[in-house]
């Protein structure tokens, strides 16, 4: 008898910024089961210094940026179903290019991803500038 094993890899979530058309960021795996936030309390902000280009004397809103939040879903018997995506990211973050870059950095392209939902408008949708490089801030 053969036993088929699901070698799934899991999708990863965390935040980036786009410099020099690269990604740089931070990720972590999101399990299927038993799933916390677990980037404890790590931020654009805070972490800059650590993940900044060498010779970079940039802000760390300087840059193009955003966020990759993974939640596991489930079905009426609470049996794992797949992922929805939520993708936050500043307002020029939009072409193709970007979002294949993000969805592989990511490990977005996994079979049992429902949904992916890409937020570039945070200022036209709840009038903050959370995500906004020096780029758009200039427009």
């Amino acid at each position: 008898m053969i036993k088929l094993v699901e070698n799934m890899a899991l999708p990863r979530e965390g935040f980036f910024w786009i410099i020099d058309n690269k990604i740089i960021g931070y990720s972590i795996e999101v399990p299927q089961y038993n799933y916390e936030y677990q980037l404890e309390g790590k931020t654009h902000q805070n972490t800059w210094e650590s993940i900044k280009p060498d010779g970079c004397d940039k802000p760390f809103d300087y840059y193009p940026r955003g966020r990759v939040m993974v939640d596991p879903t489930y079905d009426n018997d609470n049996k794992f179903d797949g992922y929805y995506i939520m993708i936050f990211a500043d307002e020029c973050i939009k072409t193709q290019q970007h979002k294949d870059m993000i969805i592989d950095y990511y490990n977005l392209d996994v079979s049992n991803i429902k949904f992916i939902k890409w937020m570039n408008n945070l200022k036209q949708r709840a009038g903050i500038e959370h995500y906004s490089c020096h780029g758009c801030r200039n427009k």
